[in-house]
């Protein structure tokens, strides 16, 4: 439907006044019975509602009615989403690292009982620097070798090298004689010593190649004044040869021999030689030089040193108890030799070297045949050069010996 004009208008503004509440407070007070204008208009004043009635011809507000305030519906609050807790991953219970005893070198003789290890490495350690730290001393090698024999170690012109710097500073030889000989070529062996002008050489061939499956024994001396020799069978292709025998440990010994010998050159002991040492002395010097230059580590020296220390007593020796080991000390002093002892020149020889290299160095076994091929007896020479009589020393010795053979390795 479509209204004009002024009736129109004013229609429309009744119904926007009708629809439209209205807010007293800001206009006009409005009280229970005071007219108003606009029929069911309400209004809210003083928290009261008011309507517009009509009250016979008038339009009056009613009494009004308490004004409900809206309850505000709240904003809800967001649960947080908890954040999950992660399983903690069990920390692994370390394993312990085993402990190891630390390694004390050993200063004084007290310090040699219940200490391998420590006797061990320093014994090396002495041996290994003097070789690094020394210049090779200029000794010619002449090495013949069998016409059917090969040398065990490829590198045997380095290890006599080795050897001349582990002796620097003490007299050597200018040259040497290495034979190498196997079985089959044992006659050869005799003959190149026959060239050579050392015929009566030939037993130690038959002493260090008895037979086909004993053929790996060796010796060395001097031949002259100048020259030293050694001698080596070699075992047969594929047979059993320890470590020693292939690392250069045994050239090392032979050489340590011919050094030994070059320190009585032109003394007044020399026509006796190495009769004025004791023979466990010896050989044990000449063992743990061969033992010590020829490994390069630690490791490989302990691997090396092992199976000398698996040997067993014989009948004659009994045990390896202290009181057994000053009996083989004994039976081995200079001018002595036992046989059945002379075995244990290699086990308890070697290890009671060791201990006294552990205590002051690689030299100090030299040091001493020295002092001997000057004139002093090997008891004076000990004391001087360990500051310790020989007498008070090798109880202790035989204690610390007996004890590295008899703990359990």
């Amino acid at each position: 439907m479509q209204v004009r004009g002024r009736s129109a208008r004013g229609l429309l503004i009744a119904l926007a006044l009708t629809l439209i509440p209205v807010t007293a407070d800001s206009a006009q007070k409005v009280t229970p019975g005071s007219t108003c204008k606009v029929l069911k208009q309400t209004v809210v004043s003083q928290n009261k509602t008011y309507t517009c009635t009509k009250s016979g011809k008038k339009l009056v507000w009613n009494k009004g009615v308490a004004a409900v305030k809206p309850t505000p519906t709240p904003t809800p609050t967001p649960t947080p989403t908890p954040t999950p807790t992660p399983t903690p991953t069990p920390t692994p219970t370390p394993t312990p690292t085993p402990t190891t005893a630390p390694i004390i070198i050993p200063k004084t003789f007290e310090e040699l009982y219940g200490n391998s290890s420590g006797i061990a490495f320093a014994a090396w350690s002495s041996a290994n620097e003097k070789i690094r730290k020394s210049a090779a001393v200029t000794v010619r090698q002449d090495i013949f070798v069998g016409p059917n024999t090969t040398v065990p170690n490829v590198n045997v012109k380095a290890i006599f090298e080795d050897s001349t710097k582990l002796f620097a500073g003490f007299a050597q030889p200018q040259s040497f004689y290495a034979v190498y000989y196997r079985f089959q070529d044992k006659e050869w062996a005799k003959a190149k010593f026959g060239e050579l002008n050392l015929s009566h050489l030939a037993g130690q061939v038959e002493g260090s190649c008895a037979s086909l499956q004993r053929c790996n024994g060796a010796s060395a001396g001097k031949a002259s004044s100048t020259v030293g020799f050694s001698q080596y069978g070699v075992t047969e292709s594929g047979g059993k040869t320890d470590i020693y025998h292939l690392g250069g440990g045994l050239e090392i010994h032979e050489y340590t021999h011919i050094a030994q010998a070059m320190q009585f050159i032109g003394k007044q002991k020399d026509d006796q030689n190495l009769n004025y040492l004791p023979r466990w002395f010896i050989e044990g010097h000449a063992h743990i030089a061969g033992n010590t230059g020829s490994a390069k580590t630690i490791e490989e020296y302990l691997k090396n040193r092992g199976p000398w220390l698996s040997d067993s007593p014989n009948q004659e020796i009994k045990s390896f108890a202290p009181v057994d080991i000053e009996r083989f000390y004994a039976a081995l002093m200079p001018g002595k030799y036992n046989a059945e002892m002379f075995n244990y020149v290699y086990t308890i020889g070697y290890i009671t070297m060791e201990c006294l290299v552990a205590l002051k160095g690689i030299d100090s076994p030299m040091d001493l045949i020295v002092q001997v091929s000057n004139g002093l007896t090997f008891e004076e020479a000990f004391a001087k050069v360990y500051g310790i009589t020989w007498n008070n020393a090798s109880p202790i010795l035989a204690k610390s010996v007996s004890h590295i053979f008899l703990v359990p390795k």
